[in-house]
């Protein structure tokens, strides 16, 4: 099964319900950052992982990313 990526709109997406990791850490969000500079954004295999509920969409993995 091949991966598919597509750009949605930030306004469009929300944090899971429910997400164990509700205290983001400040390393993780600072080593994160770091990447996005370094890097020019985040590499494919950093992508969120969304699912479709109604017109939006739920992070259910990547939620720190989100944030």
């Amino acid at each position: 099964m091949e991966t598919e990526f597509k750009r949605i709109p930030i306004n469009l997406i929300f944090p899971r319900v429910g997400n164990i990791r509700r205290i983001i850490k400040l390393s993780v969000r600072a080593a994160i950052a770091n990447t996005v500079i370094q890097e020019n954004g985040l590499p494919d295999e950093f992508a969120l992982i969304l699912r479709p509920v109604g017109d939006r969409f739920e992070a259910i993995a990547g939620n720190t990313r989100l944030s």
